[in-house]
């Protein structure tokens, strides 16, 4: 995961919106917006990991690079 390609859509695009390109990726279709990653899964990776990010920060308030240490985390764990 590239923590710079998660942050780019962190700060330009909705909850909604990356949902809807989630969407468009797995129905195999190009991307409406640009994002970042050798192949569907790893744009894929960024992407949920947006929408975590995103929904983190609203629900606790907490800035871009504490929410985004906290998905890592929560992701290491599941492991």
């Amino acid at each position: 995961m590239n923590s710079e390609a998660v942050r780019i859509l962190v700060e330009n695009y909705t909850v909604d919106q990356l949902t809807e390109v989630e969407q468009e990726i797995i129905r195999g279709e190009e991307p409406s917006i640009s994002v970042k990653g050798e192949d569907a899964s790893e744009k894929l990776t960024h992407l949920l990991a947006a929408v975590n990010v995103l929904e983190q920060m609203k629900s606790e308030g907490t800035e871009f690079s504490a929410a985004l240490r906290q998905y890592v985390l929560q992701v290491r764990e599941s492991f």
